[in-house]
């Protein structure tokens, strides 16, 4: 097998798009992260870009924009890919924060990093990719979708601390909340945007599409504050921006799902998004070595 590294975004695209976009559900958040990239985005630090291939085929690709997990293709053997996959990794890195992919190859990364570096492991979270096709709107939600303005910062910071902690995500700063709300305030409308779900004339929810694919967009940031959850806000907030992703032109959104909250699976579930596969996030501790 050969390993390769790219130090081109646009070169590497290139190279692995075709293997992606074959299972371009499955692939969203590498593709995405490497089309955020590609337009400027993720670039404090060096991103690292790399792909195995066996007899000129493509048989895994390699994404990482630190601070960030690692993030793995889907691959058919694990077991002769994932060590060249940990020694490469390593020789970049010498700690991680955590990894991504499916199951067994999350799993076996994880292992493989822990006896590489000392750095050991923990489940830290089970997730579910949906995909949609065609909107089911939600019926008898009070309000209206509208998006989100400079006007809404501070609160839309708030929120996003609620979103990360809520989805027990990598903690997050005020700073680091600013930055992101900042990003999707000034992005492209095309690449990234954040809505408003509105009621009595309050803000009530949010959501927000980032992460292109060629055919599709993925659904994130979806929160609404604990006071005012249970009355189908963030259903109709996703729903209606969904149904702007594919008046965009886009064939498919997509979403991951916590398996632990079987409210929101049920809900998007609802609206019309279907399980495709399901993805294991693993998080690196403090080397013992």
């Amino acid at each position: 097998m050969n390993y390769r590294r790219f130090d081109d975004v646009n070169l590497f695209y290139n190279h692995v798009s075709a293997f992606l976009t074959a299972r371009e559900a499955e692939h969203n958040l590498v593709l995405g992260i490497i089309r955020s990239v590609q337009i400027g985005e993720y670039n404090e630090h060096p991103p690292y870009l790399a792909c195995v291939e066996s007899d000129g085929h493509i048989q895994a690709v390699i994404v990482r924009t630190p601070p960030h997990n690692v993030l793995l293709s889907l691959m058919d053997d694990p077991q002769s890919i994932i060590p060249l996959i940990v020694e490469d990794v390593r020789h970049e890195y010498a700690s991680l924060v955590g990894v991504s992919g499916a199951k067994l190859d999350a799993r076996m990364f994880a292992e493989g990093w822990e006896s590489a570096t000392g750095q050991p492991f923990q489940l830290s979270e089970k997730l579910r990719i949906y995909k949609l096709t065609e909107v089911t709107f939600p019926q008898n939600v009070a309000g209206h979708m509208r998006w989100a303005r400079e006007s809404d910062f501070e609160m839309l910071v708030d929120w996003y601390v609620g979103f990360i902690t809520d989805a027990g995500l990598t903690i997050t700063t005020p700073d680091r909340a600013k930055f992101v709300i900042h990003r999707y305030l000034d992005a492209d409308p095309k690449e990234r945007r954040l809505a408003i779900w509105e009621a009595d004339g309050q803000p009530v929810s949010m959501a927000g599409y980032m992460g292109s694919t060629p055919n599709g967009m993925r659904v994130g940031a979806v929160y609404t504050p604990r006071e005012l959850r249970k009355r189908g806000y963030a259903g109709a907030c996703v729903a209606h921006l969904s149904q702007h992703i594919l008046d965009m032109g886009k064939q498919f959104c997509f979403l991951f799902t916590d398996l632990e909250n079987p409210t929101s699976n049920h809900i998007y579930q609802e609206i019309g998004y279907r399980p495709v596969s399901d993805v294991d996030e693993y998080r690196f501790e403090e080397s013992t070595l």
